[in-house]
């Protein structure tokens, strides 16, 4: 039974749950909890503590219905309004993959049939219904969920049919239709085949390409072997989050609203690095970059760990702070704005295993102290990072939004700079990856040119092997190489003296 099922049932019955300081308390009449739901509360009782105590939900009233049609977040408008459909449409991400060996066609169709089964996500569809939008499921039945095959081994198929079918030259995405997930197979020979998988953002982020990586070899290896796919059971659906979000949104919006209006009444100044070009004009949308990849000087990072062990902080966020604090120096600004990626499953279980578009943009203000120094940053940027995980109903970016005057934008003004840290463990447990003994994957990256949605530098903090790397990406149009390497170099140079 599914925890959002058990949550019904124990509301049905008149059972009361509540969450204080981690631990689960059950009320009930005397007599009203039988063996039976007895043992559905301690079956599902990490996924219950983790619903009441991260997603707010007011068990007392009841557990929130589930629905064949689910209001979608927010964060999804984006992707989904009618405005700018065109631009739209192109918003995925395309994946493809070369494998080498004897691979069975039937094995590798039967694993796409059931990841689609596995996940609602990647069954949906998002349209417009009065005046608010919606997803659907689909029937995994519909036209287009079904691994389509192109036979290349014949020596008469052109190399520009094959390459217009694996870049799905010939296919846009409907979001009110769907499908939003395909997949191609393309065979070049008996022991090599392309596999290309086309999914729209709007059902899946970083994080979810891990999972469908995972649970794809791991229900290829199971059908080839005449089994079953053994995976960790899903918690929730796509569909579930959505219902459990917007009940949080709606129990929460008037105090997170009212707590960023008193805790920022002024909006910050335009942050301007030295030798920085001037704008000609502010271009919403993609903008081409160039990535330039620093590693960390063995003292800097040192510095770092000692920062990090002295203020019991991660290793993000004394980064993060030592950043804000240098950049506080190079511009003469106290106020600083970065934008970071939040996977959205932290602190909640059962989203690990989910493929969705969980993630989100948040936004760290940090008013820095009038004695700057990275000590005293990191003081200032943990509770940047606490108020920007608990207060999300109405969100920061929401109130700077809302101060805006009419057309004036966030990003490229108050917002340009993003932070995203990553360290070399990925995203979900590697050790349940299979091996697939006669078969090499190898995944083909295209060569195509950099770009940045919005903002104009963007940081990705990379820890492998006690070794920090630091990829650069910089909007051409306003930095230069030269500008950023005296940049980072002056970073890393703070960041391993300042005290």
């Amino acid at each position: 039974m599914e925890v959002f099922d058990v949550l019904k049932t124990l509301a049905t019955a008149g059972v009361k749950l509540q969450v204080v300081n981690g631990k689960l308390n059950v009320k009930a009449r005397p007599g009203l909890l039988t063996d039976d739901l007895k043992k559905l509360i301690v079956g599902h009782k990490t996924e219950i503590i983790s619903i009441i105590s991260n997603i707010g939900i007011d068990l007392k009233a009841g557990a929130p219905d589930k629905k064949d049609y689910y209001e979608i977040t927010p964060l999804q408008h984006w992707w989904v309004n009618d405005a700018n459909q065109d631009f739209k449409s192109k918003m995925h991400g395309l994946f493809t993959y070369r494998i080498e060996g004897d691979l069975n066609l039937d094995a590798i169709s039967n694993a796409v049939a059931f990841v689609i089964r596995r996940h609602d996500s990647l069954r949906s569809a998002f349209y417009s219904s009065d005046g608010k939008y919606v997803m659907r499921v689909l029937n995994e039945t519909t036209e287009g969920f079904q691994l389509k095959f192109y036979n290349a081994s014949n020596p008469n198929v052109s190399k520009e049919a094959l390459k217009r079918f694996l870049a799905f030259e010939d296919h846009e995405f409907n979001v009110s239709q769907g499908p939003l997930f395909c997949t191609r197979l393309a065979r070049l020979s008996e022991v090599e085949h392309i596999l290309v998988m086309k999914l729209h953002h709007v059902i899946f982020d970083t994080w979810s390409l891990a999972v469908l990586q995972r649970d794809l070899l791991v229900a290829y290896a199971a059908f080839n072997s005449g089994e079953k796919p053994n995976l960790p059971e899903l918690k929730f659906q796509y569909g579930d989050y959505m219902c459990l979000d917007n009940q949080y949104r709606e129990n929460n919006l008037i105090r997170d609203k009212s707590y960023w209006q008193k805790r920022y009444t002024m909006l910050p100044k335009e942050l301007i690095l030295r030798g920085e070009k001037k704008r000609k004009a502010l271009d919403v949308g993609l903008r081409f970059c160039k990535r330039i990849v620093f590693t960390m000087p063995t003292e800097s990072y040192a510095k770092i760990i000692r920062w990090s062990r002295k203020h019991s902080a991660s290793l993000f966020i004394v980064m993060i702070a030592a950043l804000k604090s240098y950049l506080g120096k190079v511009t003469g600004q106290n106020d600083i704005i970065l934008g970071t990626q939040v996977f959205g499953r932290e602190n909640h279980v059962g989203l690990e295993s989910q493929i969705g578009f969980y993630s989100r943009m948040n936004l760290l203000r940090t008013v820095l102290p009038e004695h700057n120094t990275i000590d005293r940053a990191i003081t200032s940027a943990k509770k940047s990072y606490e108020e920007m995980q608990v207060h999300t109903a109405f969100s920061l970016m929401d109130h700077i939004e809302a101060m805006l005057p009419e057309g004036q934008h966030i990003t490229g003004t108050f917002w340009k700079i993003n932070v995203q840290y990553e360290d070399a463990h990925g995203y979900i447990d590697q050790t349940a990856m299979p091996t697939l003994p006669g078969l090499q994957i190898t995944q083909i990256r295209e060569d195509n040119p950099l770009k940045l949605h919005n903002i104009d530098l963007r940081f990705d903090f990379f820890n492998q092997n006690g070794k920090i790397q630091i990829a650069v990406d910089y909007n051409v149009d306003l930095y230069d190489e030269q500008l950023i390497r005296t940049f980072i170099e002056g970073y890393f140079m703070y960041a391993g003296h300042n005290e």
